[in-house]
C-alpha cells in the first residue's frame, strides 16, 4: 500500500514531515507530493470513469472490456475528465489517459468501484462528488462533458439509495 499526500497549494512543507514519519513508522510506503491537484485529478480520472459506467450499465469492468462500443465509452469519458482537469489548469501528464486505459486493461480489471457496490446494495450513491463534479465543472469552464452529463442523468435517480 502506498499513500500519497501533500499540501493542496504546492510544495510540502513542515507540518507534512510528522504525517510522513507515523506512515513511515507503520510500515506504509508515503510520498509527499508537491503537486496535490495533479494527484487528485489522476486518481479521479480512473475512478470517476470506472464508477460512473460500472454503474449506469450494471456491468462489471472485465465484462465492459469485451464490448467495443463500451470502451469507447470509457475511453471519451476519462477524455472528458481530463479535458476539464486541464481547463481548470491541473498539470497532468500528457499520456495520463493512456496510462489510465493501460491500467484498466490490466491490474484494475477485475476491480469494482465502490459507488457500484453501493448501487447493487441501494445505499446514496458518491455521484455528486464524481461524476457530477465533473459534469458541474465542466459547465463551469465551458468543457463539455456528454459522455459524463449522460452518465449521470442515468444514475441520477438511484443518487439516495434504492429507487422504489
Amino acid at each position: 500500500m502506498r499513500f500519497v499526500f501533500g499540501e493542496l497549494s504546492g510544495p510540502s512543507t513542515q507540518r507534512c514531515q510528522p504525517v510522513t514519519e507515523t506512515f513511515l513508522e507503520a510500515g506504509i510506503e508515503v510520498q509527499v507530493s508537491q503537486d496535490m491537484p495533479k494527484e487528485l485529478w489522476s486518481k479521479s480520472l480512473f475512478i470517476t470513469v470506472l464508477a460512473g459506467v460500472t454503474c449506469a450499465s450494471r456491468t462489471g469492468l472485465a465484462d465492459l472490456m469485451a464490448f467495443p462500443a463500451a470502451r469507447d465509452t470509457l475511453m471519451d469519458a476519462m477524455k472528458e475528465v481530463e479535458a476539464v482537469a486541464r481547463a481548470k489548469g491541473v498539470n497532468l501528464d500528457t499520456d495520463i489517459v493512456a496510462k489510465t486505459w493501460r491500467y484498466l486493461e490490466g491490474w484494475a480489471r477485475d476491480l469494482k468501484a465502490s459507488m457500484f457496490t453501493d448501487l447493487e446494495s441501494g445505499r446514496p450513491l458518491e455521484l455528486d462528488a464524481l461524476t457530477g463534479a465533473v459534469v458541474r465543472l465542466g459547465k463551469e469552464t465551458g468543457v463539455p462533458t456528454p459522455i459524463n452529463d449522460t452518465l449521470y442523468a442515468l444514475l441520477e435517480p438511484y443518487k439516495g439509495g434504492a429507487v422504489s
